[in-house]
């Protein structure tokens, strides 16, 4: 009861519970207030009756007293309904005496999961706290100088936009081509922007 949203209107009431834990809502069924059909039909004879050049002014101002003098009683009604119907999807823990979802409840300890975790869950965290604190400790003790120093030697220069980028066929900053061409004289490979042969010199066209 602590837990929930009213999504009532002008014409009716309806109202949202929420599991204590997880947050998720059960809406229920939506129940008409008392006097709605009728002040609207209230309404409808006034706005007729203006076209038509009658006085049935009051009419809705009627029903309105009426409907604001029932509503309360109305909607409190309303609303035990709502948790009586609302009841049925969630469960008490009898530990922290919170209204919990199906996701939310231990069958086998009969309490919710926040008081009696599923011990399923609980074996898969820890595994799963051992595996990262393994494998933090593993990259601690391992020199990672030789990963270092192959990854940037992997990085070229792009001959247009000057930035590093990976090796390929297109540069990954602006998309420029970075296919090498070959020294005439000795066959060395070089970028397309080399003027001379980085290994004999040799001057490119």
């Amino acid at each position: 009861m602590k837990n929930h949203e009213d999504m009532s209107d002008d014409n009716g009431f309806q109202f949202k519970f929420f599991c204590d834990i997880c947050g998720d809502g059960y809406l229920t069924r939506y129940k008409e207030a008392p006097f709605a059909k009728a002040k609207s039909v209230a309404r409808v004879a006034e706005g007729l009756g203006a076209l038509l050049g009658r006085s049935t002014y009051g009419a809705g101002s009627t029903m309105d007293a009426l409907q604001d003098a029932k509503w309360r009683e109305a909607k409190e009604r309303a609303f035990d309904e709502a948790v009586a119907e609302a009841r049925g999807h969630f469960t008490k823990c009898p530990g922290c005496a919170k209204y919990v979802c199906a996701s939310c409840w231990n069958d086998q300890a009969l309490m919710c999961v926040d008081c009696a975790p599923r011990e399923a869950v609980v074996v898969q965290k820890a595994r799963a706290r051992a595996f990262q604190a393994t494998t933090e400790q593993v990259m601690a003790s391992k020199d990672l100088t030789a990963e270092v120093a192959a990854a940037e030697g992997s990085l070229i220069k792009c001959p247009v936009c000057g930035k590093p980028t990976t090796l390929g066929k297109f540069c990954e900053a602006c998309g420029a081509p970075l296919d090498k061409k070959a020294c005439p004289n000795c066959g060395a490979k070089l970028s397309i922007s080399a003027r001379f042969c980085g290994n004999c010199g040799t001057r490119l066209s």
